[in-house]
């Protein structure tokens, strides 16, 4: 009896062997036929969890590796991660092999926008990578390239940046010299989203000092936008316009219509913000700030308004004033103990307040804490730069201020 039942065992296991043989070639044939997987798919997971209840890792490595476009093109997710997980769980996986398994997975995640895990996953590949005999540098610059993407796209720019020192680093053994100046490129727009400029301006100088050294040409143009970019953050517009103009030059020359596009738009948006005036109001008593603020806005190719300036001896000061808030595009009140008692302020500000709320609306106030002061009631609402213990600070927040509204 007990033979019988043996042998009557091994009939069903050899029958579910056979079964599982014939869902994997068939699964095999039919890889890119998607109609006919999804007509016996009911089957392929019978096998395959045949496969795991029997530990045959090979196996199901090979259905895993045949059916891995499959699920992913399918949307199926859920299926594809489970058993590639479990293969890398047992530990039957070669180095080379689990490296390929976390890079898809890693993609699948980053698909499914679970950045963390994506990271995660990238990151295991990096250790086994760094451990393994045999190094295939492709592998390593994708890990680098999405751990650079996914660590920015979740604001955590210093991983990003220790992932591009190291690609960086294996660019320079390499003696790739087109991809260290992307990598340079790369370095500065990250410093220049952590506002650390003068970094990110010394990386674009490197890329383009490469770039230039070798003809590669499209990173000369990606390096003076960059730079443009960079200069226009600290408020230079006018060398922010010449370098501009210099990438779009170079564009046209090489015919790259795409980025001679993307340059007119970058150049569009500067001579929008450097032909718009900027009105300045304020008391008398402020004059040392405001002829500070007035030079300092003119050197960064704004168009300035300021009365020392514009009226001169016989001009009508009412008309003049009223002519300079018209043609403004803001008006910027320097609020101190002084001007907020100011008449002639209060009616500036009063002129600019009914435009701002006419069907036009073609002027913004800008509120400057000069010192302390009680804020006038009707700009209480609106956010001030501060000037009152960091000039460079508060000039930072109201160009800023001028360059995003416009730009």
């Amino acid at each position: 009896m007990k033979d019988m039942q043996t042998e009557r065992h091994l009939v069903f296991r050899e029958t579910q062997h056979r079964f599982a043989r014939y869902f994997l070639e068939f699964a095999r044939q039919h890889r890119s036929d998607f109609e006919a997987l999804d007509a016996e798919f009911g089957n392929i997971l019978v096998a395959v969890e045949l496969y795991l209840e029997q530990e045959h890792w090979q196996l199901l490595i090979e259905l895993a590796r045949t059916l891995g476009d499959y699920w992913v093109k399918r949307g199926l997710w859920d299926a594809y991660t489970r058993y590639n997980r479990i293969l890398l769980s047992t530990g039957v996986l070669e180095s080379n092999e689990k490296l390929k398994i976390l890079g898809q997975l890693a993609r699948v995640e980053e698909a499914r926008g679970d950045y963390a895990e994506a990271r995660s996953l990238y990151r295991q590949q990096l250790q086994i990578y760094d451990q393994s005999e045999t190094k295939d540098r492709d592998v390593l610059i994708v890990a680098l390239r999405e751990l650079v993407k996914l660590a920015t796209l979740q604001g955590d720019y210093d991983e990003a940046e220790h992932h591009l020192i190291r690609w960086l680093t294996v660019a320079r053994d390499q003696q790739n010299a087109r991809e260290q100046a992307d990598i340079l490129l790369e370095l500065a727009a990250l410093h220049q989203k952590k506002s650390e400029l003068d970094k990110a301006d010394s990386f674009c100088q490197q890329g383009f000092e490469i770039a230039r050294r070798i003809g590669y040409q499209v990173g000369v143009v990606d390096v003076l936008r960059q730079v443009a970019s960079i200069q226009r953050d600290k408020g230079d517009l006018q060398r922010a316009h010449q370098l501009c103009q210099a990438a779009l030059d170079a564009a046209l020359k090489m015919g790259d219509q795409v980025r001679a596009s993307e340059i007119r738009d970058q150049l569009t948006a500067l001579k929008v913000v450097m032909g718009k005036d900027v009105f300045i109001s304020y008391s008398h008593r402020d004059r040392d700030f405001v002829e500070r603020l007035a030079r300092d806005l003119k050197a960064a190719g704004l168009a300035v308004w300021w009365d020392e300036w514009e009226i001169k001896v016989g001009d009508s000061i009412i008309q003049k004033v009223s002519e300079g808030i018209k043609q403004s595009a803001y008006l910027a009140a320097a609020l101190s103990p002084h001007s907020v008692q100011s008449n002639w302020v209060q009616r500036e500000l009063g002129s600019a307040l009914m435009r701002q709320l006419s069907a036009d609306r073609d002027i913004t106030i800008l509120p400057l804490m000069v010192s302390d002061c009680e804020v006038p009631v009707l700009l209480r609402e609106i956010k001030w730069a501060d000037f009152r213990q960091d000039y460079q600070a508060g000039l930072q927040e109201l160009l800023d201020a001028l360059i995003e509204d416009k730009g």
